[in-house]
């Protein structure tokens, strides 16, 4: 997953989101690589209030930052497995690496399954919001 943390008072963040949005004609699409935009509300005293912004999001980001697996809390942000990345503003290509399938989780608007293909329990977390 490659999360990207943006703002539309944010003058650096539509370069990012363009380069975000070439991924939909991408053939990794949603088998390798699944993006997705947050937007963060900690612009918004700025004086442009963004429509998008919510204050969960910006949590998420300060919670990576928090934990140690990103360095700061910036827009634009980028998060890639769960770990900061910075190869956007190098140029650099999304490093999408093979993962070992534990197990299949399936999700409709009421209920979340996980079957584990581990012998051990498989710790999981999900969070959902369906609007």
């Amino acid at each position: 997953m490659l999360e990207v943390y943006t703002s539309q008072g944010c003058s650096s963040c539509p370069p990012a989101e363009r380069w975000m949005s070439k991924f939909k004609e991408d053939a990794r699409l949603w088998n390798q690589l699944v993006p997705i935009n947050f937007h963060v509300d900690y612009w918004d005293h700025l004086g442009w209030s963004d429509p998008y912004g919510s204050s969960i999001f910006t949590q998420r980001q300060r919670d990576y930052k928090s934990l140690g697996h990103s360095s700061n809390v910036a827009t634009p942000g980028f998060i890639m497995t769960g770990k900061g990345w910075n190869g956007w503003f190098r140029r650099h290509p999304v490093p999408v690496k093979p993962l070992k399938s534990v197990g299949i989780l399936t999700a409709n608007k009421a209920l979340v399954f996980w079957a584990s293909r581990q012998c051990d329990p498989t710790p999981l977390q999900v969070a959902a919001d369906w609007y």
